[in-house]
């Protein structure tokens, strides 16, 4: 599935975070992790000598460290992990020369030119959250083909790596209701739909978990349900369109993984790179 788990490091302790998680999915996949760092002029052999040092403490086989001088952060870690089988596990706010915060910076300008998910770990991640094998993948949705983008990823992590998958639709109360009488809207429909998404990314004939939370934070209500699972992994498409009673997943993708107590797998569409507004078709 993956060969190579390719880590930007910048010194920071946060940024340092990633090595965990990096090197649960690379001893599980039989990967090897490619330490990074991106440097200004004349700190390569420093940056060399640091991440050396982190290579020789990891209990899983790394490559030869890799430092770049470039001003340009998230072009040269996007251009790490061009080749085949490449992943990018990378934490959500580090320094790199000046400080950047996700989504909107580094981390969404590697999702914007990279070609495939990237494992993010924010800064709320529990020591002692679940390890990967045999935990919970917990994948959103709010019915949209762009969040849904990120359903044939999920199935492939849940079927090698042995993860018990659940799918979480977020509805905001205030908008299921009816038009006339104010009744509640019967969730029937978004039921049956995430039922269906379940019973896809099921493992070995196995339907996976499901649930429709109601809650008008859908970050909140993701980052609570993953912490009671608990989840080993949250999948999500960074991007979603507004459907029945749902909020955009790419408005709260930010938010879940700022909170999350486990990494956060993002997905930018493919249709978001050229400014499409769909998934191209096939």
């Amino acid at each position: 599935m993956y060969r190579t788990v390719v880590v930007p490091l910048d010194g920071s302790e946060l940024a340092e975070r990633a090595l965990g998680p990096a090197s649960t999915v690379a001893r599980a996949a039989g990967a090897e992790l490619q330490l990074m760092r991106v440097v200004g002029a004349g700190g390569a052999e420093e940056a060399h000598r640091y991440l050396e040092g982190w290579a020789a403490r990891l209990d899983v086989p790394c490559r030869p460290p890799y430092v770049i001088e470039a001003d340009w952060v998230a072009e040269c870690i996007a251009n790490a992990a061009e080749e085949p089988g490449a992943l990018i596990c990378l934490t959500s706010h580090g320094s790199s020369g000046v400080r950047r915060v996700l989504l909107g910076s580094v981390a969404e300008d590697v999702l914007r030119l990279g070609s495939g998910p990237v494992l993010v770990v924010g800064p709320e991640l529990a020591s002692g959250s679940p390890t990967l094998q045999g935990g919970r993948l917990l994948v959103c949705t709010d019915g949209s083909a762009f969040s849904e983008s990120i359903l044939p990823v999920a199935a492939e992590w849940a079927s090698h790596f042995g993860l018990e998958p659940w799918v979480t639709s977020v509805v905001d109360p205030d908008a299921a209701t009816r038009a006339a009488g104010r009744e509640p809207v019967p969730d029937t429909v978004d039921s049956a739909h995430v039922e269906r998404v379940a019973r896809g990314l099921g493992v070995n004939g196995t339907a996976g978990g499901w649930e429709v939370l109601y809650d008008r934070d859908p970050a909140a209500a993701i980052v609570d349900f993953a912490a009671r699972l608990p989840a080993a992994i949250v999948a999500m498409a960074t991007h979603g369109t507004t459907g029945l009673a749902r909020v955009a997943i790419g408005s709260v993708a930010a938010d879940v993984v700022r909170h999350a107590p486990c990494p956060v797998l993002v997905l930018r569409p493919d249709g978001l790179h050229d400014g499409t507004t769909e998934p191209p078709a096939g």
